[in-house]
């Protein structure tokens, strides 16, 4: 039967009571009674003699109606029927009355014939599967317009939501689709330890001829190819949106139908958050192997500062004054990590992605630059001694401007390190946010503090001489 004409039915029902009904009711109901007829007692007309004449026609004629083959046309019917039996209800005329019409074996006969169950078991073979489903090529790319990248969050959204829809939720299996609910969070969260036990725990860390593009990633003998650094990117970011969308479901959705039959909804609160928190509990871990992944790519090109003294020992060059190039190729893993994912992650997981990269940077780097001082400074005592011991100006050979070539090592270092200080400036990190970068900073800049100083004084001496030979010739 149409859903509509169920409905046109219960109509001409609940119009043929008063219609046809109505003077027997008055006799047996006070409440229906004029006043002038004497009210028959211990007798309950609407209870004893019209509804089991409903069930019994509704039983036989239209038995059609507690089908559940087609759970969207159960799900109207459903609704139909019970929004019938609230209005019979108030026809009983009393609380008295509907509740024995609730005790009433056709009542319980009629509740019986709608099987909920199977229609539940339907709707999570539904909903279930579709997750399974998605779960089966989890990083296809979203085709839906719910913000998320990967194809099983879309899903995993859309099967959340579904659980709650008024074409879907009928009330008296409530339980149920909130167990649902809490079965789909968790095979998430199930789903994400997988993959962090896949690809974390058990993959080697190895950034030699990897690249941060899509599809750098090389194949492995697993049948499922490895995970990419956009999909693992993805994965964060996905994680983060439906991390921050379940509050408002909860909220707006799930608190608001079950409200109706559970007055203190607290325990559900609190069992909806810890399946939530759940979800974010590896972000660190993906977080780490990411920072490792681009660290590794940039910390490569910090030991060409190794190559400082080869271009300044003996060459009689020119005091620096510019940044060396590995500063700039250091960066380009991190510039390009930031083209092609920038605009996934959330602003917050960004900038503390982007701090936690520049921390292992900086720590490598104080590394290397630690290396290279002392090295500066053994050779620097090791031609001290040995001019001391020759007698003579054989030593390092002295620009124009008084700076040693030892000086001029360490002064590109310390230009280097300011440069490097500004690159973090422009990627709208604070310096202060990158543990381990005073340090560094001292380090250097302890080292040139005299030679910056030295540099001013020769630099103004080779000025006043400039300005006099060019007035004198």
């Amino acid at each position: 039967m149409n859903p509509q004409g169920l409905k046109g039915m219960f109509n001409k029902v609940m119009e043929f009571i008063p219609m046809h009904c109505g003077l027997i009711r008055e006799v047996t109901s006070p409440l229906f009674s004029s006043g002038s007829e004497k009210v028959v007692g211990g007798y309950n007309f609407m209870v004893n003699a019209v509804w089991p004449e409903i069930v019994s026609s509704l039983e036989s004629r239209v038995a059609s109606i507690f089908a559940s083959g087609n759970p969207d046309t159960f799900h109207q019917k459903y609704l139909i029927s019970m929004e019938f039996v609230d209005k019979f209800e108030r026809e009983c005329g009393s609380q008295s009355s509907v509740k024995r019409l609730r005790a009433h074996p056709s009542y319980n006969t009629f509740m019986s014939k709608w099987s909920l169950p199977v229609y539940f078991q339907i709707r999570f073979q539904e909903i279930a599967g579709s997750v399974e489903t998605a779960l089966m090529n989890p990083f296809n790319t979203a085709t839906g317009n719910n913000g998320f990248k990967l194809s099983v969050f879309d899903t995993i959204w859309n099967a959340l939501q579904m659980c709650w829809k008024d074409q879907v939720y009928i009330t008296p299996l409530a339980h149920r689709f909130w167990k649902l609910t809490l079965q789909i969070i968790l095979r998430c969260t199930t789903w994400i330890s997988e993959v962090s036990e896949k690809e974390i725990n058990e993959k080697p860390t190895n950034t030699e001829n990897q690249s941060l593009s899509s599809d750098g990633d090389k194949a492995t003998d697993d049948k499922s190819p490895p995970v990419t650094m956009a999909q693992m990117i993805f994965l964060i970011g996905d994680v983060d949106k439906l991390y921050e969308k379940l509050p408002s479901m909860f909220t707006k959705c799930i608190q608001v139908k079950l409200s109706s039959i559970c007055k203190d909804t607290s325990f559900l609160t609190e069992s909806f958050e810890e399946a939530r928190s759940k979800l974010i509990e590896l972000q660190d871990s993906f977080c780490s192997f990411i920072v490792k992944q681009v660290c590794g790519l940039c910390s490569a090109h910090l030991k060409s500062a190794n190559d400082i003294p080869r271009l300044y020992r003996r060459t009689n060059r020119e005091v620096p004054s510019k940044s060396s190039n590995y500063v700039q190729n250091a960066m380009k893993p991190l510039q390009l990590f930031i083209q092609e994912h920038g605009d996934v992650l959330q602003s917050s997981r960004k900038q503390q992605l982007f701090a936690d990269i520049f921390t292992h940077i900086v720590q490598e780097y104080h590394s290397v630059s630690s290396d290279l001082l002392t090295s500066v400074k053994k050779m620097e005592e090791s031609l001290k001694r040995l001019k001391m011991m020759r007698k003579s100006d054989v030593g390092l050979p002295q620009s124009s401007q008084g700076l040693s070539d030892d000086d001029k090592i360490r002064l590109q270092l310390a230009i280097d390190v300011r440069k490097f200080g500004e690159q973090i400036v422009s990627l709208g990190v604070e310096k202060d946010q990158v543990k381990g970068y005073a340090e560094l900073s001292e380090l250097v800049e302890s080292h040139v503090k005299k030679t910056s100083d030295e540099l001013l004084t020769e630099l103004k001496k080779i000025a006043k001489v400039r300005e006099a030979e060019e007035y004198n010739s």
